[in-house]
């Protein structure tokens, strides 16, 4: 695609046309990981053991380091994992909790509310629904669902800091605890985040993936480090980088990689016609 071929564009800012020059992650970083035989993963959640996906079947999947894929009994179109519990959504998004556990068997039990996407950090509960109304539950053993004020497709949490993005691609910074007071990262467009309390990653509307690790709270251009590839969803915790690619394979970025400097176009622009 001509989006990724490309090194340099001529790139509009509200200054006018300037070069911008930000860090490209060698796309060496990115290595394949087994999935579950003949799976078409839509996607995944890792928590630094355990990384359970789902795929196209709204099968459910998990993997420990080393381990081999399992299918957990029950169905998901999307999960999120933190020790040994799994939050999931099925078709009509009723959540549902599970366990990682060989002995889950089915045993999924039903929290009341229907989200479209999910989020959970091993303390609070999160996410947004079928009108992209954000929800955080602060206790995730005893629901109480808040609704906080906004409107985001995409939910991601770690503590007391929240990272969201809405319909268009715009990235908003806030916390997790009574009014969000969310503030807009106008270097950012991205369509899905992923945040660890370390470092936020994203893809964009064309699938570039994208991370940042300094200046979360206000990146600028050269902040953002492009990954090289192309991914319909990312994953990161704890050091640990995982991506759902555009076929559905898994794959993994080594975090410590080299990094060359290019000169590209960061996640905010768009190539003029």
């Amino acid at each position: 695609m001509k989006y990724l071929t490309r090194v340099s564009f001529l790139c509009v800012i509200i200054l006018g046309w300037s070069w911008v020059k930000i860090t490209l992650g060698s796309t060496s970083g990115w290595s394949p990981v087994i999935r579950p035989p003949g799976a078409v993963m839509i996607h995944i959640s890792f928590d630094g053991r355990t990384l359970v996906g789902t795929d196209n079947q709204n099968s459910i999947w998990a993997k420990t380091s080393g381990g081999n894929w399992r299918r957990i009994t029950g169905s998901s179109k999307l999960a999120t994992v933190l020790g040994s519990r799994i939050y999931g959504l099925n078709r009509l998004g009723e959540i549902q909790l599970g366990s990682t556990g060989e002995s889950n068997n089915g045993n999924w039990s039903r929290i009341p509310g229907k989200l479209k996407q999910i989020h959970f950090d091993g303390f609070t509960l999160g996410g947004c629904n079928f009108n992209d109304f954000v929800y955080f539950s602060p206790t995730a053993s005893a629901i109480r669902w808040r609704r906080a004020p906004g409107q985001l497709q995409w939910l991601t949490f770690f503590g007391d800091t929240a990272y969201g993005a809405n319909s268009k691609g715009e990235v908003y910074i806030g916390n997790t605890r009574g009014n969000p007071q969310w503030r807009q990262l106008k270097t950012a467009s991205l369509v899905q985040v992923s945040y660890d309390g370390i470092r936020l990653a994203g893809v964009n509307e064309y699938g570039h993936d994208w991370m940042v690790e300094t200046n979360l709270k206000d990146p600028q251009p050269s902040d953002w480090t492009y990954l090289g590839s192309a991914m319909k969803q990312v994953e990161i915790f704890n050091e640990h980088l995982y991506g759902v690619r555009l076929d559905g394979a898994i794959s993994y970025f080594n975090l410590h990689a080299s990094m060359q400097t290019f000169n590209f176009t960061p996640p905010f622009f768009k190539e003029k016609n």
